[in-house]
C-alpha cells in the first residue's frame, strides 16, 4: 500500500455479519451449492445474477420515468430493499436513467460469496469457501482470510451512513479495530443509505463537500 498516499472509501461492505438487508441474506444463503451445480455443469449462462438486458430497460422506461411519478415508487423500492430508504434524497428526474444501466448484472460466485460472509464466516473477512476443493486451492481446510491492515499505511478515510443496510456501524468499527490510524466520518443526514453515495441528491453537500 505504500504507493497510495491517501484513500476515502465509502461504505465498505466487509463484515457482513450484521448486514441487514434481508434480500441479499435471502438471496445469498444457497449461492454456494448453486455456484458448484453451475460450474460442474459448465453452464456459463447461469454464473451472471441480474444480467442487463432489453427486459430490464423497457421495465425501466415503463415506470421508472418522471412521468409516471406512482410507479417510481416500485423502481425506488427495487434499490431500497437492498441498500436502505432515504426518500428525501431519491432524484426522481433522473431515475430512469439510473435504471437504465441498474442491475448491472453480477457473477453468482460473488453473490455466494457474500452468503458466506453473511452465514458461515460471518465474524471474517476471508477469500471464497470452495468446501472440498479448498486443499487445491490454499493448501488448507478453510479459506484464508484477508489481510486489512497494510490500509492503513496510507491515510485512510472510511465513510458510511447510519440507515445503510450493508455497510453497518458494528462492521466499519471492526474495520477501524483493526485499521486503528484510519479515520471514520459519519454522514451527518442520519437516513444515508449506500446506494445514495451513488444517487442520492446531497452526495456534493454530505460527502462531496463534507
Amino acid at each position: 500500500m505504500s504507493w497510495i498516499r491517501t484513500a476515502n472509501i465509502m461504505a465498505p461492505a466487509v463484515y457482513m455479519k450484521c448486514s441487514r438487508s434481508e434480500v441479499l441474506r435471502l438471496l445469498s444463503v444457497d449461492s454456494t451449492d448453486a455456484w458448484l451445480a453451475a460450474r460442474a455443469l459448465n453452464q456459463a449462462a447461469v454464473l451472471e445474477v441480474l444480467p442487463h438486458n432489453r427486459a430490464i430497460v423497457a421495465f425501466g422506461d415503463l415506470f421508472c420515468s418522471a412521468q409516471t411519478p406512482i410507479t417510481q415508487n416500485i423502481c425506488y423500492l427495487v434499490i431500497e430493499l437492498v441498500g436502505g430508504s432515504n426518500p428525501k434524497q431519491r432524484d426522481t428526474a433522473r431515475l430512469n436513467d439510473y435504471m437504465a444501466n441498474f442491475p448491472g448484472g453480477g457473477s453468482l460466485k460473488q453473490l455466494a460469496h457474500y452468503g458466506q460472509l453473511m452465514h458461515t464466516h460471518c465474524e471474517e473477512f476471508r477469500q471464497f469457501d470452495y468446501g472440498l476443493l479448498n486443499f487445491g486451492r490454499y493448501g488448507a481446510a478453510s479459506p484464508p482470510k484477508y489481510n486489512v491492515r497494510p490500509a492503513g499505511e496510507c491515510n485512510l478515510t472510511i465513510i458510511y451512513g447510519l440507515n445503510d443496510l450493508l455497510a453497518v456501524k458494528s462492521s466499519i468499527d471492526k474495520i477501524h479495530c483493526q485499521i486503528p490510524n484510519s479515520t471514520i466520518v459519519v454522514v451527518s443526514d442520519p437516513e444515508w443509505t449506500h446506494f445514495d453515495f451513488i444517487i442520492g441528491l446531497g452526495i456534493k453537500e454530505y460527502v462531496n463537500d463534507g
